[in-house]
């Protein structure tokens, strides 16, 4: 082997090292966002869990407009949770051909970077570009994480995608776990009545006891 040859094969061992070595890095990085991000929704509250999801993308990403939009269980539609920037607080958006039903439907991101000459500008008059991120819980999709441009006017990279798929999944399976804590303490509360008004009913001097002791708290309490 010539000493051209043995220096091109040097370089390019250095080449791909160097690439492995970006590499792990950057999955080093997901991996501590990750964590991170597990750790902060941990044993939250819904509205609790979309406050820190907000303040934790306006940090990392630097966007004045966030919307955390949730899926109505009962009407074909989301509705704002919580937003910043120029975003309504009541906006709510039908289910339609539309970019945050697409993420939600596709799972997906949707990505915009001139919003104003998409077919969607109407929702967004106030942004320039845009992106919807889903947030798919275990089961299904509860809703959409929506972004505005960055401050600094930066274009938004692929890395910025990767942060919010993986921000928007963790704080889904957050909030489905609240929802769930949610459900069985209602069980909880509904068994535990059940069995008082069993037991009360046993003899007309206890029975609804509990009941008129709540009355009377909740009048004392005003």
């Amino acid at each position: 082997m010539s000493a051209t040859s043995s220096n091109n094969h040097i370089r390019q061992l250095q080449s791909d090292l160097d690439q492995t070595v970006h590499e792990l890095s950057d999955v080093y990085e997901e991996i501590s966002i990750l964590y991170h991000i597990s750790q902060t929704f941990a044993g939250l509250t819904v509205d609790e869990i979309c406050n820190k999801l907000l303040d934790e993308v306006q940090t990392m990403l630097g966007v004045e407009t966030i919307a955390i939009m949730l899926v109505d269980e009962e009407r074909p539609e989301v509705y704002t949770a919580l937003s910043t920037g120029g975003w309504k607080a009541d906006e709510v958006i039908t289910k339609s051909d539309h970019i945050v039903w697409d993420a939600i439907e596709k799972n997906k991101p949707q990505v915009f970077c001139d919003i104003k000459n998409s077919p969607h500008n109407n929702t967004f008059k106030k942004m320039k570009a845009i992106i919807a991120c889903p947030m798919a819980g275990k089961k299904k999709s509860l809703g959409a994480l929506v972004i505005g441009e960055k401050s600094s006017g930066e274009e938004f990279y692929s890395s910025d995608t990767k942060f919010l798929m993986a921000i928007s999944s963790q704080a889904a399976l957050a909030i489905e776990n609240a929802y769930l804590h949610q459900e069985l303490e209602g069980f909880f509360f509904g068994t535990v009545m059940a069995f008082v008004k069993a037991i009360e009913s046993r003899s007309h001097w206890t029975s609804g006891h509990s009941e008129r002791v709540t009355r009377y708290a909740a009048a004392i309490a005003r």
